[in-house]
């Protein structure tokens, strides 16, 4: 039985995702910091995360980080919830009730899980919820069923509330639903009960009964299949057919033993044996599809070969085509903007809307696109390789191998059929051609197809001659140079198409071969041929039937006929394809792309990118440019806004990506600079090319660029030719582009670490998702993946060799894996999380450390131990054989290492391969060789190391700490040669190759430029939204690397050889205020900020930020923690954080030398405003009044002209979050956390307390705003209700519905003329209501982000909000508008009256002044 410890310990990991989603850590924070649970350097490390799930996530991590060395951290934080528990409310108190019981010994453990899988909903269930949820929700009478579910427990009151209080009938058949998948088996039998049970609902019931076996009825059980194909894209039957009754039985046989789990069928063979055609007729059957694969049915997907001109495997098609299944099977039609999240994507797909389906994937090449569909599904694959599933994971993987092909009485029937003969009339001949088509269906009908159109004996006995001629030929060719690689492989197929050709007409046969143009495996619409050919689409559906009917080509559409305005659709086998390009000459396959872009360009006049999407031009047509040697029509097009937006609209941005890489080289010299400029436009801002967006997303986010940007020039140039709608520009945005080669996000979660390949062409890198992943780094596509980690992955590395990655995790294992096959080599286990690892240089070891200080040396071929240690002190020495003496030591975890320092945080080997170097928590770094022994230490850093590296030559090495400092070492002696100081904790730091710089990644976000040899700051590049996890140089010092927290992985150009400090960009913090001053006819900002950078509150002028009044007089030694500024726009209003309050004046200068400048001066100041900080700070409308809040509770008013007191307010419980002032100047409202107050400023006396949008100690208010009349309140809470009342007498005029899946109402809104309400939630949805009818008009999601701030213009026609995005709406609900913020999101937007400027600081610092757009 486990310790009490232990338990206690199991309880917390059990209860992990609840405290995430529940505390409220930042009341909590004091408490585990003055009990000793976390340092006061990790206190201010969590009160920087503005996120309070996160915050929470991280204080759990550092709970169980030190609790692996005292388990009392256990109990003491259990101890802290139930104090708080009394003061917090309910949910602790429960929290700790969960935390207990799920801390209960293993018998219990078992009964709970037992329970726990009761609610777990079986698959068939599912599937049949899933198949018949359309008809449930348009014919459930939801009432009938209610009280019986209600009564069983299935529902519970609350949920049966929320259901009936759906307005529609279908709405509350679909929320019944919803809460049903939530309810398992036993839910769904409860259900299917209560539909048996009420009259006129039987069938519904008898319906989901078909797991119970009675299934679906079909009369027709040849229409039945046909729609299960036909729905599943599978190919119709061709009408030349020939039944292989004993290889279908086995593939059939192989398949059924699928029926009740998850598995693999490999159907392999030679190219043109007809594999496609048996995958297909094997499941072209009634009972094998109800029992087997009913009611999910099948699916089927070409794939092909999928190789790009370098022959590596091209991802951006394979994504291509994974995003076009997820469109057939979701039902929400998401594209997933990546690999990754396509196979997560597909794999949730098929296990919630499909589950018991088969999926069937033709024409597989490569194990390596066999693992990407490793989804956990049923899969049939058609493939030439018969080891095409061995790095797929699947415990169960069955074969069927058609090599033999026809037998000789199959291929008689085959060709008698084509020649419309029985086969006993069939010539003598036959035999000859059958024999030497070697079982080749494809050849047979190659050869059976010319004989239907001229069957004299002649033409039977000029044939097999023909064939006979072809095999004495590759007889000789046994003996001498394959001359002709093709021929030689393939002779049979190369006389019979050499056959086919012969029959076919001078036209058709030019038709034929310009199908030399089209790449493997592409679907060929018949509209693209329209084009290409130069004629009309029934002219082209003639042809393609002639060379269909040739077996020269097929037909891909599931059914056999074009219906309506749809297309059809043909693909042409690789070996035709092989065949054409092995007989033309290159000059006229030249000729050939060349006419397929004439054509292209004809249909467009000129302009490519207004080509109508035929489903080919956007994929491809770059693709035909090269091919042709329109190298200058290539730069054009690259260098194009417009084919840009057309081809991320219609195509994957993946692929347009990999043309940059793969073309951009054939650019001529003209062009490189702009398609250089558009190349990193794309690949920036590749996390919002991905995801598809409208053609104004994307001119409007070429519009935040420099001016001097070709992109920008082009995107104005698109902006000014559409007056209808509004546009921005970042008016007082950086003179350079960020120059981001690339910008990706990978990951589901936050990067830890990353690393270059030695040539640099690949990046590795691993996740808090547990993912590693190798990728280009070009191009970002992900070449491999590596899976099988149960936590974090704190580390990785890449051999030098290339062939190998190491991986390390929290769940204690260190894995080798393969780099290219991606398969688990071995696996190393440690006693605790490990944090680092890394290869030694000639890859035969691998150095790992874990949070117990434990290091490890071993090796990497066998795992076997090689010597071991403690940070500090070598443990009992290990025998040769890698065991442990008889003797040794009990196995013992340290509370603190003997040098001081906690768990191993980073581990690196010396390039020389002879020493390796480590540190620890408490800031100790220490060199050893490689049997363990101490060499020396590196002595300065007092807090924790959290990155070491070598230099080159093994001569220098560099740490970097949370002490905010990072550090050059001289490794012989010991001595600190450099200290690079900063303002913020060093999370990573790497040096150059020539080591003459270094770079630094903080907590804020930003890469930091170093010049070594003066330690001095070159540039700072704020190129992440959250902790830089990692940085790192590329092998040639152009690029730099960083990978972060905020899940996104970015390879930005390194700056040249300047060894001057560049500009420093101003960091400004989120908290701002503004007004707008009325200037030759127009609006502009003046903004009051604090400059983190400088530690100055300072005043921004004009919408380009360009006139700065001086630093406001601050006072001396006093922290400036609020601040305002007068809507007039001459005064300011500054609280700090010790209590004092100062008011300044802002006004122009007189001086005509200074004109456009500002001054501001002291006024007056108090030294005791508030006990404690001065939290926030409002001005009255006539600047007559102030009101200041203190975290002293208290509320308090100042005349604004002379700073003497009027008012106080105190004895509030709970302090006040919000403040505003009303127009007459006098009135405040504040919001605590359960009321709002109406107060008088000058008396303190309360007029009024509105009362009710706060019903528990669990909740707050989260916003408060008045209408411009001042005659209403609306207010927003944690809750999710929002509530508006009349000032006026108090009555509550509004009360939104709240359910148990609503988000955090986070800010609130009314209209102008008080109709209307609006409020941003923490889902990122804006919702607006009808304050009158008390309806919910309009509800639009924008973001996944909190939506932090709404408003609405002055005119109450439009609404802004603002979250990782400036976005305007209609009040309709209708989307006007999207500016992306570099960061992840801003505090509040403040607007000018006009409603054409727009100012915001997202939490990167950077500050936005947006300004309409002015085109001539």
């Amino acid at each position: 039985m486990d310790s009490p410890a232990t338990r206690l310990k199991r309880g917390f990991i059990a209860n992990h995702k609840r405290m995430v989603t529940q505390l409220e850590p930042t009341s909590l924070l004091s408490s585990f910091l003055s009990e000793g649970l976390i340092t006061l350097e990790e206190y201010q490390l969590l009160q920087k995360e503005l996120i309070p799930s996160r915050m929470t996530d991280k204080l759990l991590v550092m709970l169980h980080r030190k609790g692996i060395l005292d388990s009392k951290v256990y109990d003491k934080s259990l101890d802290i919830f139930r104090e708080a528990g009394s003061l917090e409310g309910q949910y602790l108190e429960d929290l700790v009730s969960e935390i207990l019981e799920a801390s209960r010994d293993d018998a219990t453990d078992s009964l709970r899980f037992d329970y726990r899988r009761s609610l777990v909903l079986e698959e068939r269930h599912n599937a049949a919820l899933r198949a018949n949820e359309d008809i449930i929700t348009a014919s459930l009478r939801v009432e009938d069923v209610l009280p019986e579910l209600v009564s069983s427990g299935v529902i519970a009151p609350e949920e049966n509330s929320l259901v009936r209080g759906e307005p529609l009938d279908s709405l509350k058949a679909k929320r019944l639903i919803s809460i049903l998948y939530q309810r398992g088996s036993r839910g769904f039998s409860k259900f299917v009960e209560a539909l048996l049970n009420s009259e006129g609902q039987e069938q519904l019931g008898r319906l989901l009964m078909d797991e119970e076996g009675v299934g679906p009825e079909v009369e027709d059980e040849e229409r039945f299949v046909s729609e299960v194909l036909k729905r599943g894209h599978v190919p119709p039957r061709q009408p030349v057919y020939v039944e292989r009754a004993e290889t279908i039985a086995k593939i059939r046989n192989e398949l059924r033993k699928l029926k009740d789990t998850d598995g693999w069928l490999v159907l392999h063979g030679m190219a043109g044996f007809g594999k496609t055609i048996l995958a297909a007729e094997a499941v072209r059957d009634a009972r094998l599809l109800r029992e087997v694969f009913h009611p999910g049915g099948v699916h089927w997907l070409t794939v092909g070969q999928l190789t790009n001109a370098r022959g590596e495997l091209d991802k951006a098609n394979l994504l291509t085509k994974i995003q076009n299944l997820i469109v057939r099977l979701d039902k929400g039609g998401h594209r997933p903007p990546n690999l990754e999240a396509a196979t997560d994507y597909l794999q949730k797909v098929i296990s919630e809307q499909h589950p018991y389906s088969l999926l069937i994937l033709d024409d597989v090449w490569s194990p390596e696109v066999a693992e990407v569909f490793s989804v956990r599904c049923r899969t049939m694959v058609t493939t030439r390789n018969a080891l095409v599933a061995s790095s797929v994971q699947s415990p169960n993987i069955y074969s069927v191998s058609v090599s033999d092909g026809f037998s000789d009485e199959e291929g008689k029937i085959l060709l008698a059929q084509w020649v419309k003969r029985t086969v006993s009339e069939l010539p003598g001949e036959a035999e000859t051609i059958i024999k030497y088509c070697r079982g080749s269906p494809m050849a047979i009908a190659l050869i059976g197809a010319i004989l239907r159109k001229n069957p004299k004996v002649a033409r039977w006995k000029a044939i097999t001659q023909k064939l006979m001629e072809s095999y004495s030929h590759i007889s000789a060719l046994h003996v001498t140079p394959r001359v002709n690689e093709w021929n030689y492989q393939h002779p049979t197929l190369n006389a019979s198409i050499q056959l086919s050709e012969e029959s076919l007409s001078d036209g058709l046969l030019e038709l034929f071969q310009s199908l030399v143009v089209f790449d493997y495996d592409t679907l060929v619409p018949s509209p693209a041929l329209e084009t290409i050919w130069g004629q009309d689409i029934f002219e082209v559906e003639d042809n393609m039937a002639e060379l269909v009917g040739q077996s020269l080509a097929q037909n891909a559409n599931p059914g056999k006929e074009r219906q309506d305005d749809s297309c059809l659709l043909y693909t042409i086998h690789d070996i035709i394809v092989d065949y054409l390009r092995d007989k033309l000459p290159q000059e006229k396959q030249r000729q050939l792309h060349n006419m397929v872009v004439e054509r292209y360009r004809l249909k467009s006049e000129g302009d490519f990118s207004s080509l109508e999407d035929d489903d080919y031009v956007y994929q491809k047509l770059l693709y035909h440019v090269g091919r042709a040697g329109r190298f200058d029509l290539l730069g054009e097009l690259l260098s194009s806004l417009r084919w840009i937006v057309s081809s991320v609209q219609h195509a994957n941005a993946n692929t347009l990506l990999a043309y940059y890489k793969d073309l951009a080289e054939e650019v001529p010299e003209l062009w490189k600079d702009e398609v250089t400029q558009f190349r990193l436009f794309v690949s920036g801002h590749m996390d919002v090319l991905a995801e598809h967006p409208r053609r104004e997303e994307v001119v409007q986010l070429a519009l935040l660029l420099p001016d001097s940007s070709e992109v920008f020039k082009q995107a104005r140039t698109m902006a000014a030719s559409d007056r209808k709608r509004s546009w921005f520009t970042w008016s007082n945005k950086v003179s350079e582009a960020e120059k981001y080669a690339l910008k990706l996000r990978l990951h589901r979660s936050g990067v830890k670490h990353c690393c270059y390949s030695r040539d640099g062409s690949e990046v590795l890198s691993c996740s808090e998702d547990g993912d590693v992943k190798l990728w280009d780094a070009a191009t970002g596509i992900v070449r491999s993946e590596f899976k099988g980690h149960k936590d974090i992955v704190n580390c990785c590395d890449l051999s030098s060799s290339g062939k190998l990655v190491l991986s390390c995790s929290e769940d204690y294992t260190v894995k080798v894996w393969a780099a290219r096959k991606k398969t688990l080599l071995l696996s190393f286990k440690h006693k605790s999380g490990v944090q680092c690892c890394a290869f030694s240089p000639d890859e035969t070891l691998v150095l790992s450390a874990d949070i117990d200080t434990h290091i490890y040396l071993w090796e990497t071929k066998t795992g076997k131990v090689r010597s071991r240690w403690l940070h500090g002190v070598p443990l009992s020495p290990v025998t040769p054989e890698g065991k442990e003496s008889e003797n040794e030591r009990p196995f013992l975890v340290p509370v603190r290492s003997p040098s001081g320092g906690w768990g191993v945080m980073c581990c690196a080997f010396a390039p020389d391969g002879k020493q390796v170097v480590t540190a620890a928590q408490a800031g100790s770094v220490r060199l050893w060789d490689l049997e363990g022994n101490a060499m020396h230490s590196f002595d300065g850093h007092h807090a924790e190391v959290k990155s070491v590296s070598f230099s080159r030559d093994s001569k220098l090495l560099l740490t970097s700490s949370l002490d905010e400092t990072a550090r050059v070492w001289d490794v012989p002696s010991g001595k600190c040669l450099k200290t690079f100081k900063q303002s913020c904790q060093i999370l990573s730091a790497a040096l150059s190759p020539d080591a003459s710089r270094l770079i630094t990644g903080d907590v804020h976000g930003s890469v930091k430029v170093w010049f070594v040899e003066r330690a001095l700051l070159l540039q700072e590049l704020p190129v992440h939204n959250d902790f830089v996890n990692c940085v790192r140089y590329s092998p040639n010092g152009r690029n730099i690397l960083s990978a972060a927290d905020d899940g996104i992985v970015k390879i930005l150009s390194a700056e040249a050889d300047t060894v001057e400090p560049a500009p420093s960009r101003a960091s400004y913090r989120r908290r701002f205020w503004s007004t707008f001053v009325r200037e030759e006819d127009a609006y502009h900002p003046l903004v009051l900020c604090f400059d983190d950078r400088e530690g100055k509150l300072k005043v921004l002028y004009r919408k380009d930020a360009a006139v700065v009044v001086p630093a406001a007089p601050t006072l001396p030694s006093a922290a400036v923690r609020t601040w305002v500024v007068s809507e007039d726009s001459t005064r300011v209003l500054v609280g700090y954080c010790r209590g004092q309050i100062q008011m300044l004046s802002l006004e122009r200068c007189t001086d005509v030398r200074r004109a456009g400048e500002w001054n501001m001066g002291e006024v007056w100041s108090v030294s005791q405003a508030h006990e404690g900080k001065v939290l926030k700070c409002y001005f009255s409308a006539d600047v007559s009044m102030v009101v200041t809040c203190g975290d002293d509770r208290k509320h308090k008013t100042w005349s604004a002209k002379e700073g003497h007191p009027l008012a106080s307010v105190d004895g509030w419980d709970i302090g006040v979050r919000l403040c505003v002032f009303f127009q007459d100047s006098i009135r405040l409202a504040s919001a605590h956390e359960r009321n709002i107050t109406i107060w008088s400023g000058r008396t303190g006396e309360t007029k009024r307390t509105l009362e009710g949008i706060v019903q528990s100690n669990k909740h707050s208010i989260l916003s408060i705003n008045l209408s411009q009349d001042d005659s209403r309140l609306v207010a927003s809470a944690t809750s999710g209700l929002v509530m508006v009342w009349s000032t006026v007498n108090g009555a509550q005029l509004f009360q939104s519905k709240v359910t148990a899946f609503m988000e955090c109402a986070r800010s609130s809104a009314l209209s102008p003329d008080g109709t209307l309400a609006a409020a941003g939630y923490d889902d990122g949805s804006l919702r607006i209501f009808n304050i009158s009818t008390g309806v919910e008009v309009h509800q639009r999601n924008s973001s996944s982000y909190w939506m932090v701030d709404v408003a609405f213009s002055p005119d109450g026609r439009e609404i802004v909000t603002l979250c990782d995005s400036i976005q305007w709406w209609g009040t309709d609900g209708s989307h006007l508008k999207t500016v992306l913020l570099k960061g992840t999101f801003g505090k509040f937007v403040q607007f000018s009256p006009d409603f054409k400027t727009f100012v915001t600081i997202d939490n990167a610092g950077r500050l936005y002044l947006l300004s309409s757009l002015q085109v001539d």
